[in-house]
Parts: C-alpha cells; sequence; structure tokens
C-alpha cells in the first residue's frame, strides 16, 4: 500500500504534467514507461522508484524538492513511531 508520501508524489505527478500541458504519451515517452504504468504512477496504484522520478522530474523541468510534501520532516516517514 502506498503511504502518504507515495500519494502526494503521485498528485504531484499529475498536477506539474497537466500545469504543463503535457499529454501522458508526451510524458510516457520522455521517461520511457508506457501510459499505462505513467497512469498507475499518477493514480497512486504503483510507486514510483527513486531512479523514475528522477527521470520524470527532468522530463517535467521542474527541481525534485517540488515532488515532497513541504518542509520534507527528517526521518519521514517515521515508520518505527506508534
Amino acid at each position: 500500500m502506498p503511504d502518504e508520501v507515495d500519494l502526494y508524489i503521485s498528485e504531484r505527478i499529475r498536477s506539474l504534467r497537466m500545469e504543463r500541458g503535457m499529454s501522458l504519451t508526451a510524458l510516457s515517452r520522455l521517461v520511457g514507461v508506457s501510459v499505462q504504468q505513467l497512469q498507475k504512477y499518477e493514480s497512486g496504484r504503483n510507486r514510483v522508484s527513486g531512479g523514475r522520478l528522477w527521470s520524470i522530474v527532468q522530463a517535467l523541468d521542474t527541481d525534485i524538492e517540488t515532488m515532497f510534501p513541504n518542509p520534507p520532516r527528517r526521518g519521514y516517514p517515521d515508520r518505527h513511531k506508534r
């Protein structure tokens, strides 16, 4: 299951793509994945790996920091905290 950061990243990918007027097809070609896979990333059904996220950030011409909640807390998410 994706956690809240995964879902935030998924939403950021979709919103940045749409802000740039880029189609799913165009971004998927730039990143080297199928349109279906990109849809899964944007919906949060599939997590985005670090390397793939880097490719997406480059294709969207943005900074990696824009993909994370502001400001990310040190050690976030804390999976050991109860």
